[in-house]
């Protein structure tokens, strides 16, 4: 659990041209991550449960906590894709592949998915359902070959 955002503000009544505090308004926003999908309903569900008329969800949403191993798969990926896609114009020109003289990449994860759970609707006893889908790493890379 981490807090994301965190403030107290005054509230007024404003009469016959008086201003009188009335107390003040808490805001704590939190983010929780929670490794196990299947308890993440409950999760929610507890939550709820806890916080009452006052708790908001405003969203749920996924990421890959080590990205590392796949971002480096992609990366493999892309070159192996790249160099074939070149040794295949290679030989529609007719002439042959030589070493890259630049390699670039672009890194673009996207945005983790969000699942907007404001209109979910459960049955009493039942947990909030909670489907995952699918993430993406994608890495693009640009290489200039030599030609011979």
């Amino acid at each position: 659990i981490q807090t994301q955002q965190f403030s107290i503000r005054p509230v007024y009544s404003f009469k016959d041209n008086q201003r009188e505090l009335l107390g003040y308004e808490v805001s704590n926003m939190v983010a929780v991550k929670v490794r196990d999908m299947d308890k993440t309903g409950k999760v929610i569900d507890d939550a709820v449960t806890a916080g009452g008329k006052w708790l908001v969800v405003n969203s749920v949403s996924f990421a890959i906590d080590d990205p590392k191993s796949l971002l480096e798969q992609a990366r493999a990926e892309a070159m192996k894709d790249a160099k074939s896609k070149a040794q295949t114009l290679a030989g529609l020109g007719d002439v042959i592949l030589g070493k890259p003289v630049s390699i670039s990449e672009n890194v673009g994860t996207p945005p983790a998915y969000r699942y907007d759970d404001s209109s979910v609707v459960t049955k009493e006893g039942s947990a909030t359902p909670i489907r995952p889908g699918e993430l993406e790493i994608v890495v693009t890379v640009t290489v200039v070959y030599d030609i011979e």
